[in-house]
């Protein structure tokens, strides 16, 4: 993919206010999306209000906090794909969410990260906080998160070519510069490859969640096709990394092959 012309900044970044507004769902405050977007507050509150204007959001004045509008629907309107996924899938992340007993993902490939389709977390489960929860429809980056590396190190070599010419031209986060480290990239892929599972990279897991939360994930795949991914996220205070990778992998691996397999049977609607 190649520019003719260079990114408009101020637009680029409304549309990461308003992405940030629509994770948080209701009641956003500047505060809380500054944490997200890294964007100073005084030209967030200028974004926030053009958007307002426009229609994509409402304010409360009482609160001075801000909430997406029905007409941010209208700017997905066309993409299809992933209600039909997680149509599919649903019921066996709901199981496998109760089963594991932590909140559970699962993304597909997006042109450069991981949309997250489907996301369980049973009430009374262990709340990562406002700010620090994902929902549908978040997009995790391909270099940080672990969803994103677990695709990514098990689709093909021609896709991850393209993925890395892609991340070159349009990312500037600390997760993204191994891109531009061919060694080191190799590395990181290997390894995932031999373990057959992905943590976050530590600059996303601390921009995120302020290194308060750790994620697991493996890729969903059936025979030679690659599906997604799927995590499970846990908090580092109440059980450490290597003790929830014995104890959850096994788990976390068998309910993805049993979601692969699932979608292989029943993807007649599905285009990968």
């Amino acid at each position: 993919m190649t520019n003719s012309y260079t990114p408009v900044k101020s637009a680029i970044r409304c549309l990461d206010v308003l992405v940030a507004v629509n994770r948080l769902e209701t009641n956003a405050t500047v505060g809380e999306i500054h944490r997200l977007v890294d964007i100073e507050k005084p030209t967030i509150v200028r974004m926030l209000e053009t958007l307002t204007f426009l229609g994509f959001l409402a304010k409360d004045e009482k609160t001075l906090s801000y909430a997406p509008t029905g007409k941010s629907l209208s700017l997905s309107a066309g993409y299809k794909k992933h209600k039909l996924f997680s149509a599919l899938i649903s019921p066996l992340l709901q199981e496998f969410n109760q089963i594991i007993g932590w909140p559970v993902n699962i993304g597909i490939f997006d042109y450069d990260s991981m949309l997250i389709i489907e996301t369980k977390k049973e009430s009374g489960q262990v709340s990562f906080g406002r700010t620090f929860e994902v929902g549908i429809g978040t997009r995790a980056p391909m270099l940080g998160s672990s969803l994103g590396l677990a695709y990514f190190a098990f689709t093909t070599e021609t896709e991850r070519k393209k993925i890395i010419s892609l991340i070159n031209k349009t990312k500037m986060d600390a997760w993204s510069l191994i891109a531009k480290d061919h060694n080191l990239l190799k590395k990181k892929i290997e390894q995932i490859q031999k373990q057959g599972y992905s943590l976050m990279q530590e600059d996303f897991a601390k921009f995120q969640y302020n290194n308060r939360v750790e994620c697991i994930a493996v890729p969903v795949k059936y025979m030679s096709t690659l599906y997604g991914s799927l995590n499970v996220g846990f908090l580092k205070t109440v059980i450490n990394t290597d003790a929830a990778i014995n104890k959850f992998l096994p788990i976390v691996k068998d309910m993805a092959n049993k979601i692969g397999e699932h979608v292989y049977r029943n993807n007649n609607q599905l285009t990968f």
